[in-house]
């Protein structure tokens, strides 16, 4: 089928159903989008709560059966010094554990990135049209 065989509306009239039609689906592909970015960034905090459960759970699991059985061992001789050391090791590993979670958060994306870009696209489209029909 031609381009010739369409029927055409003409006037004001068509003009304006053409730009609604446009202007919904522009509407649909942003929330399309928005969706999109949404779901990516439900997945990502599950998985960042995942990740901080299972790591507090192994962080205090380790932290209760070392301090026990170091304890247990040095019970007669340097009980003092060797709680010391391991609370301080304990403390050096949760100061790292933290710190890596703070800069995995910070590499994430920002939310709506996307969509965001492109809105900024559509603007610019819009305005180099309008430049072009004021030319």
């Amino acid at each position: 089928m031609s381009q010739t065989d369409i029927p055409r509306k003409i006037g004001l009239l068509g003009s304006i159903t053409a730009l609604s039609k446009t202007l919904v689906s522009m509407v649909h592909t942003r929330l399309h989008l928005l969706a999109v970015d949404l779901e990516e960034d439900r997945i990502y905090l599950l998985q960042m709560i995942k990740l901080i459960l299972l790591m507090m759970f192994c962080m205090a699991m380790g932290v209760i059966l070392l301090t026990i059985l170091v304890a247990v061992l040095f019970w007669d001789t340097h009980r003092e010094v060797v709680l010391a050391i391991l609370a301080s090791g304990f403390f050096l590993m949760s100061f790292t554990l933290w710190r890596y979670a703070v800069m995995k958060a910070k590499q994430k994306p920002m939310i709506f990135s996307s969509s965001l870009a492109e809105l900024l696209k559509d603007g610019q489209s819009l305005e180099m049209h309008s430049q072009e029909s004021n030319e």
